[in-house]
């Protein structure tokens, strides 16, 4: 009995122990970064220099319209959605009716609606017809469309929950945690006037804003990301035409929202208590891989979306065998979640696979299971992702030209060659081997953030006696749990993409239920200090998400100007352009080989280089120094931006333009910076040059800048 007490006693203490280690580490290590923001911890003083550039009535004014517009926007998706359901055959009997599952019904709807109006958006911009004007007007028309099944869902909603209330109660700390959580969501909203990620202004927003000022889709870089932005792409275009960048850049915090409320619904659904569920959403707020995409304007948010809620009806489906609806729902979800990133094409199929077949194991016996029945399932999940599949085709080749492009550029995307690797590709095993540790603690440009440190520090907690006999696991959460750590097994293991948690976001949601189940249990299960233990390390981690958040945005605050340009600070990648907007004549023509062009000024970021021009320039430059430059000048640059490894990485081209290359009719005055530096900003100076110039920026006669060829 002595030993016996001693060794719970010394479990105790280690338990103890590995949760402060692992929760103090990711707080001191991974966390003081945001490679999302470009922001290291190194003082307090960038965050009090920034606090003195806002001026408070623009601040909250900012944020006061921006969200409006931004839920303006989700309204008419949700409107219409909610139609698009009624007409697939509404809510399936003996679903769920609680609060959390009408959330998954509006969810749904939301993604319905944007799937649909996303798609009349892409018509319209590959038409060279989205203006603002015809973006408000197919707002207003779709939520008009739907007005009626909105009214009736919200009344059912407040009579279901009169007639039946809730049946567990929280308490005290139930409530404390849900506002922690609740508080730290809602300030995700501030990161919405921070500077842009890396890959936003590289690809995702940069080409969001050019469509949005040009009325057309267009792109900068043609590389492996273009098709799997369609979607979201044109999204944030509409939404920039109508309310501005802030509000679109909102929309990814709504994207947030919706994986959260398919999350609680899912986690309900698999039989979840309530204290487990909360317990969920700490985990989720408090992994900076999620949080710190909440005002960004990359796209992993909304491609993660569909996919929880394709298992999310993937589960109520198996819940009700031989109910019709649920899986060509299934079906339209999937097949968006794809269209919106090729990854999940592998990542789905596989998952769902598992999941599929052991649900028909599980359910064999049962008479009203038949094989039949399974067929008829893929079936129909089928059709739906066929659908969605061929108007991908489509917008391909209304867009680029080209009905097989997302498979051209797909194969790209498996390239090892140009990945940006934070580490040695050679040590990948290493990441694997380690991955849970990885994912935990290693911060860099390539992971963009990390899990919740509650994943590993709670694991332990089965391992606990009085924890381990208390847990009870349902028929769904084992498929689904089994499902998702096979596929991120087979996933960390076969592709390069280790670090990158934002693309396995629905499998770690799924991964981290059993362990708020653990944490639930443990809470009045266990004795002594631990129940205070993990309810004072829960509240602090959100404390600290909150803290955080505001001090990363207003040390990274970067509004848009009284002038509609968007300003940045304090980063080499913004500071080298500010010579260049602030010398550069109206309508000026920018080569940029750099990611940032974002925060040129409005008119230079029009007027710069685009997808076809920097193909032909991949192209001469092989022949000669000479040739390259001949055409810079025929293609009317006047200025030169350049970031080391930025032409090579994204665009293929290795000329590394400088004053030493350039021909005798020509010079390169740095104007930031010096030949050699990471980034550096040049004027093109000519001397009767041997060819004619044949392309200007101007306005056009409804006040657009474009590009347009001399003489033409």
């Amino acid at each position: 009995m002595q030993r016996r007490n001693i060794g719970i006693f010394l479990g105790s203490v280690s338990f103890a122990l590995w949760l402060i280690v692992c929760v103090t580490l990711f707080i001191v290590y991974a966390a003081r970064s945001s490679y999302i923001y470009q922001f290291i911890f190194d003082g307090f003083g960038p965050a009090f220099l920034s606090i003195s550039r806002v001026e408070p009535f623009s601040y909250f004014w900012g944020l006061a319209v921006s969200l409006l517009g931004s839920l303006l926007f989700s309204l008419s998706y949700i409107s219409l959605g909610l139609f698009l359901f009624d007409l697939l055959g509404g809510w399936p009997a003996g679903a769920s009716r609680t609060l959390p599952g009408y959330l998954a019904l509006i969810g749904t709807a939301f993604l319905l609606g944007q799937m649909a109006i996303s798609s009349i958006f892409i018509l319209l911009g590959g038409l060279y017809q989205l203006t603002a004007g015809e973006v408000i007007v197919t707002i207003l028309l779709m939520t008009l469309v739907g007005a009626k099944s909105c009214i009736r869902l919200f009344g059912n909603i407040k009579r279901n929950q009169l007639a039946n209330p809730a049946s567990e109660t929280l308490d005290n700390f139930d409530k404390t945690l849900l506002s922690f959580s609740a508080i730290a969501v809602a300030l995700g909203l501030l990161y919405s006037s921070a500077r842009l990620s890396y890959d936003s202004v590289a690809v995702y927003f940069s080409n969001a804003r050019l469509t949005a000022l040009t009325n057309h889709i267009q792109f900068f870089p043609n590389d492996a990301f273009i098709t799997s932005s369609f979607h979201a792409g044109i999204q944030y275009a509409a939404i920039i035409q109508v309310f501005g960048d802030q509000a679109a850049r909102m929309y990814s915090w709504v994207g947030g929202i919706v994986l959260l409320i398919f999350m609680i619904a899912l986690g309900e659904t698999l039989g979840l208590s309530r204290r487990s569920r909360i317990a969920l959403l700490a985990m989720l707020v408090t992994s900076t891989a999620f949080f710190d995409l909440l005002g960004d304007g990359k796209i992993d948010l909304w491609t993660s979306a569909p996919a929880l809620a394709a298992a999310y009806w993937m589960v109520v489906d198996s819940q009700l065998p031989g109910r019709r609806g649920p899986p060509f729902l299934v079906g339209l979800l999937v097949g968006f979640a794809i269209i919106s990133r090729p990854f999940n094409a592998p990542l789905l199929f596989v998952f769902m696979t598992l999941f599929y077949l052991l649900e028909a194991f599980v359910h064999k016996n049962e008479a009203e299971w038949h094989l039949g029945l399974l067929i008829k399932k893929m079936l129909e999940i089928g059709a739906g992702v066929l659908i969605l599949a061929s108007f991908h085709l489509i917008a391909d080749w209304i867009i680029l030209g080209d009905l097989l492009a997302t498979f051209a550029n797909a194969s790209k995307m498996t390239s090892t060659s140009i990945w940006q690797w934070s580490f040695d590709p050679r040590d990948i095993w290493v990441f694997r081997l380690l991955y849970p540790f990885v994912v935990t603690f290693i911060n860099s440009p390539q992971s963009l953030g990390n899990i919740s440190p509650l994943f590993l520090a709670l694991l332990p907690l089965f391992f606990l006696r009085e924890v381990r006999l208390q847990v009870k696991i349902s028929r769904e959460l084992t498929c689904l749990l089994f499902a998702a750590l096979a596929t991120l097994i087979l996933w960390i293991g076969l592709y390069f993409a280790v670090e990158e948690i934002r693309y396995v976001l629905f499998l770690w949601i799924v991964i981290f239920m059993p362990v708020a189940s653990l944490t639930d249990i443990s809470l009045h299960a266990t004795g002594g200090i631990f129940p205070k233990l993990i309810k004072s390390i829960l509240s602090i981690l959100l404390i600290f998400v909150s803290v955080r958040a505001i001090f990363i945005s207003l040390a990274t605050y970067s509004p848009i100007d009284k002038n509609g340009n968007p300003q940045c600070y304090d980063i080499p990648f913004c500071d080298f352009l500010r010579p260049v907007n602030e010398i550069a004549p109206l309508g000026s023509r920018v080569l940029a080989l750099n990611a940032y062009r974002y925060y040129l000024r409005s008119d230079l970021f029009v007027c710069s280089s685009r997808a076809g021009e920097y193909e032909v320039l991949r192209d001469v430059s092989k022949k000669s120094a000479e040739a390259f430059w001949l055409e810079v000048y025929r293609q009317g640059y006047q200025y030169v931006t350049y970031e080391k490894n930025y032409a090579v990485r994204h665009l293929f081209i290795d000329f590394v333009p400088a004053p030493s290359n350039v021909p005798a009719w020509m010079e390169l005055e740095p104007i930031f910076g010096v030949p050699g530096d990471v980034v550096v900003a040049y004027r093109v100076v000519v001397t009767n040059p041997p060819v004619q110039s044949r392309k200007m920026c101007q306005k056009d006669s409804a006040g657009i800048w474009e590009v347009t060829t001399v003489g033409q």
